[in-house]
């Protein structure tokens, strides 16, 4: 059994002429017929070039279909929904006690230990 996507993949390379343009951003792909969706999907150089921890556009377009759109968009929704969940569980056993902890070892008040700290939680990346 072969991989569609590898196929297609490598398809880019070729000399074969689509029904789109390559070097159109991925956005265009909600403007183009159902049946070659899936084709810009996995050739559009906008579109492969996104790196994600899942190829949502491969699962969307290719995998279920345009008829399954709503029941994978639902499943997506749920997806973001449990990562929220999971950034506020690990907040709340995780963060928050770091923060009381530290803001006692400071001998700072509740209020002024929020702000402070949050302002330098939010500016370390930087």
């Amino acid at each position: 059994m072969t991989d569609d996507r590898f196929l297609l993949t490598q398809d880019v390379n070729t000399t074969s002429t689509y029904p789109f343009d390559v070097d159109a951003e991925c956005t265009e792909i909600h403007n183009l017929n159902v049946s070659v969706q899936c084709m810009f999907a996995m050739t559009a150089e906008d579109c492969v070039e996104i790196i994600e921890y899942l190829d949502y556009n491969y699962y969307v377009f290719c995998s279920f279909g345009f008829k399954r759109i709503a029941p994978i968009t639902t499943i997506l929704v749920i997806w973001l929904l449990m990562l929220f969940i999971a950034l506020g569980v690990t907040s709340n056993y995780f963060l928050c006690p770091a923060l009381f902890t530290i803001s006692n070892h400071l001998g700072l008040s509740q209020n002024v230990a929020g702000v402070t700290l949050l302002a330098f939680g939010n500016g370390s990346p930087d």
